[in-house]
């Protein structure tokens, strides 16, 4: 085989550029510190890397979003407690006008306290977030939440909650409806309440609190009637379209006990007092009220009651009405905050899994792209010596000439 000098050129110069190219590749690698520099290093790991990069990315965006979360449940959560706090400071206020010795002046002023109270709630539930949206207005969260008109405040949002994804299956709920939270609560015990007309003249108290259980109640409207001089009632039951007693009566006549339970359709109340004839008293189902009615109601409680028998009966009977109503406003905001905490729990967890998913995430992506520093090192060593050999080799190979030797 004949080889000319243009032959051993060629191939000494393209095996040097081969070196020098293996050479170049391991200091970037080791400058790096990345296996991969491009995808034709290893295209299989180079998809993988990709794959998983990707993965990461979307982890990261749901860690975001639960961090997120948890910074606005967060303060929702603190808000709800200072709601429950002002709450229970109005029902300690409830507590107070019962006291018969408060003449009428002594209760305005109590209603002048609490009309501070409910601005305070209203302030609250008018929220917004470190974004501007309002913390209690559904999807409306550019609207705001209540508008106190003369005393009458009105919902302006919706029944719909903002929701954040912070995991590929999940939606967290990140506001609340006002609807929800400060209109949807029930009445009297929950099952059923109590009312009293209006026309009674003397005080009877009636409990439906303390009576149960409350499950049984039918659901049917029912009115109790004094008659026989106090000595005795009535129960008939109402047709709620007609207003009307339906005949005939459940019970014709049963004697009165001052401080006996009456039990009328799974609805048990108990009656206490010296009442006269006609007095009665309206057994209905639970309807949901505004929590501001329910404050609203109580300061006209405080600012018109009077002194005469017929006033003080209307007052005390109010009073046991929207203690039932300021009981179940309290549990209902308990329950409010008790899922919030359980919603911050959640997340809590949630956050952890993420960042060890990320963990995971980066573990891999170094098994497929970080540089074996020991190995490459070796590589650079043995590229070194052989590019030095090749070299010297170039050199006496390429100095050879036949007229050397003439």
């Amino acid at each position: 085989m004949r080889l000319s000098s243009a032959q051993i050129f060629d191939s000494g110069t393209l095996g040097l550029q081969r070196t020098y190219n293996d050479l170049y590749k391991l200091q970037n690698q080791i400058s790096t510190g990345r296996r991969i520099l491009t995808p034709q290093d290893d295209p299989v790991a180079a998809a993988q890397a990709l794959v998983t990069s990707d993965q990461q990315a979307v982890n990261n965006q749901y860690l975001d979003n639960q961090r997120t979360a948890k910074s606005t449940l967060a303060l929702l959560e603190s808000h709800v407690g200072g709601m429950t706090e002002i709450l229970q400071d109005v029902r300690e206020k409830w507590v107070a006008a019962g006291n018969g010795a408060y003449t009428p002046s002594e209760r305005r002023a109590v209603a002048t306290a609490i009309r501070e109270d409910m601005q305070q709630l209203l302030a609250l539930a008018n929220t917004k977030d470190a974004t501007g949206m309002a913390f209690f207005s559904g999807y409306k969260g550019g609207t705001q939440s209540f508008v106190d008109s003369n005393g009458t405040i009105t919902y302006q949002g919706d029944g719909g909650r903002r929701q954040l994804q912070v995991s590929s299956q999940r939606f967290l709920d990140v506001s609340l409806s006002g609807q929800e939270v400060f209109e949807s609560i029930t009445q009297g015990n929950g099952r059923y309440v109590v009312n009293t007309d209006s026309a009674n003249l003397t005080r009877v108290g009636h409990d439906a609190a303390a009576a149960g259980p409350f499950d049984n109640y039918d659901g049917n409207t029912y009115r109790v009637t004094i008659q026989n001089q106090g000595l005795d009632y009535r129960v008939e039951q109402i047709d709620t379209t007609t207003g009307l007693p339906m005949a005939p009566a459940v019970v014709a006549a049963a004697t009165y006990t001052s401080g006996g339970a009456i039990t009328v359709g799974g609805a048990t109340i108990t009656l206490t007092g010296t009442p006269v004839d006609n007095d009665n008293f309206t057994i209905s189902p639970s309807t949901n009220q505004s929590v501001f009615t329910t404050i609203n109601n109580f300061i006209t409680a405080l600012e018109t009651g009077g002194t005469s028998d017929a006033l003080r009966a209307s007052y005390h009977n109010q009073l046991n009405q929207l203690g039932l109503n300021f009981d179940q406003a309290l549990e209902h905001l308990s329950a409010q905050r008790s899922k919030l905490g359980s919603q911050l729990a959640e997340l809590d967890n949630l956050v952890s899994l993420s960042q060890d998913v990320n963990v995971q995430y980066a573990t891999q992506l170094s098994d497929l792209q970080d540089l074996d520093y020991v190995a490459a090192y070796s590589d650079l060593t043995k590229k070194k010596t052989s590019l030095d050999a090749a070299q010297t080799a170039f050199v006496k190979v390429t100095g050879l000439s036949l007229f050397d030797k003439l």
